[in-house]
């Protein structure tokens, strides 16, 4: 009996791990698209004019998820989009109830994240109380990260912006490959420079 038992639950376990999906893009856009299709697969999604640079489209006040993101970004390599960021900026003193929220979300659609992560600095400790103080302070790290089997990411930060004096939420979709291309050519631009 337990050989059965133990034999259905590797079997679910394999056949859940077997079926997810991957990432393979952000918004129902493929990762590798182009400028041109990026445009057009967002006209439908919103009337708002976006902002078009050479590597970076870029969208303001727009719904994600059923929530107002401040913008989405979509950056590009050679016209090949790779990377999508999103920002939302939560009311103050609801930073940590919307950044739970909007976690939760991609549990329930992803999982388990590949690494959790709620850190706080001296004095500062998870629990006491003032973790809104502490985001503030820049005392807290704050981040999740799901990660896919192509090497893909989805990660999610919330943190103090200091220019701008308020809590960000960022989420990122990252096509892994060519984000480690960029930055290995953006390293090796930088050390020219020395």
């Amino acid at each position: 009996m337990k050989r059965a038992v133990l034999l259905v639950s590797f079997l679910i376990i394999v056949l859940t791990l077997s079926f997810s999906d991957p990432l393979t893009g952000f918004l129902g856009i493929a990762f590798g698209s182009t400028k041109d299709q990026v445009i057009s697969a967002m006209s439908p999604k919103t009337t708002i004019k976006p902002f078009i640079g050479n590597n970076l489209i870029s969208y303001k006040n727009i719904k994600f998820s059923g929530r107002d993101a401040e913008k989405i970004f979509f950056e590009f390599y050679q016209d090949y989009f790779y990377f999508s960021l999103v920002i939302i900026v939560p009311e103050r003193n609801r930073a940590l109830e919307t950044y739970y929220a909007i976690k939760k979300d991609y549990y329930t659609k992803y999982g388990t994240p590949h690494w959790d992560r709620e850190e706080y600095s001296s004095p500062y400790k998870k629990g006491d109380g003032y973790e809104e103080t502490a985001l503030f302070a820049n005392k807290a790290n704050i981040s999740a990260d799901w990660l896919f089997d192509e090497g893909n990411n989805i990660y999610i930060g919330l943190k103090y912006n200091n220019r701008e004096t308020r809590c960000e939420i960022g989420i990122l979709y990252i096509e892994d490959k060519t984000f480690n291309k960029v930055q290995s050519i953006e390293k090796a631009n930088n050390l020219d420079d020395l």
